[in-house]
């Protein structure tokens, strides 16, 4: 599971802002980076909603043959 969230969140990181997986999960979880504490703005928190919502509908529509 762990591996699996990583690599989604790596993927959206690059895909979606452009930057790290690192940078990503600094601002999720809120993270004090040179004395200051990072968080996604209201846009980036709606690019976030929305590539989760694309990824999960890319997902859904998956199937086996």
């Amino acid at each position: 599971s762990d591996v699996c969230s990583s690599d989604l969140l790596r993927y959206i990181a690059e895909v979606y802002f452009g930057k790290s997986a690192a940078w990503l999960s600094q601002r999720l979880n809120g993270s004090e980076v040179r004395g200051h504490v990072y968080t996604l703005s209201t846009e980036q928190k709606d690019i976030f909603n929305q590539a989760v919502q694309e990824i999960g509908k890319r997902i859904s529509s998956l199937q086996l043959a």
